[in-house]
């Protein structure tokens, strides 16, 4: 199954992928890998503004949660999906997220993949960054979003106007392996590099 999951992986076979990993957990129990091919499929839906896999990649509840930056909540499967359809089929390009430090956690049957997006839009001359939480879960052996939730990130000279921290924040280290497994199932060998950190402004 491994060999066989590498292979869809470089063919950017992303569903065909995800359902071999399905295979491999029931084997395993490895469910965190699962997870984040669920999420995987969730940034592939937006890049190739297929609303069919985003469809599938949210639970068809009325419960449902997804948080739009600067937008009002959006609850229950259906207006999660229009949302979703507004941005993908909407008159301007869809933007283009590319989720980086990359965190994981499970607990039973729920888990939440959290992560920095940097996001280019045609609107904006520099990407865009925000912080991302996903929340999982699992529903008859499978895993399915059922709250989505991105804010933008201040920059540090508008936070300057707020406070000074006493001492500098941790460096967080990315999770390499699961950022590299999550891009090659959004989008194969891509080299382009959408994750630089810009300058910030004084």
């Amino acid at each position: 199954l491994d060999s066989a999951i590498e292979d869809c992986i470089r063919n950017r076979e992303a569903r065909n992928a995800q359902t071999l990993w399905a295979q491999r957990s029931k084997l395993t129990g490895h469910d965190e890998t699962e997870v984040l091919a669920a999420a995987a499929s969730f940034y592939k839906a937006v890049k190739d503004r297929d609303m069919e896999l985003m469809s599938r990649v949210w639970a068809p509840t009325d419960d449902v949660l997804c948080v739009h930056p600067s937008q009002q909540r959006q609850v229950g499967y259906a207006d999660v999906l229009k949302s979703w359809g507004d941005i993908i089929n909407g008159e301007f390009e869809p933007p283009r997220i590319r989720p980086a430090k990359i965190k994981c956690e499970l607990r039973g049957s729920l888990a939440w993949v959290t992560c920095e997006e940097v996001v280019k839009h045609e609107s904006a001359k520099k990407p865009l960054h925000f912080v991302a939480t996903n929340v999982f879960k699992r529903i008859d052996s499978q895993w399915y979003l059922v709250i989505h939730h991105a804010s933008e990130v201040a920059r540090k000279s508008y936070m300057r106007r707020f406070y000074e921290p006493a001492e500098p924040p941790a460096v967080e280290v990315d999770d390499g392996g699961m950022r590299i497994m999550m891009m090659n199932l959004i989008d194969g060998d891509d080299d382009e590099d959408d994750d630089e950190d810009d300058e910030d402004e004084d």
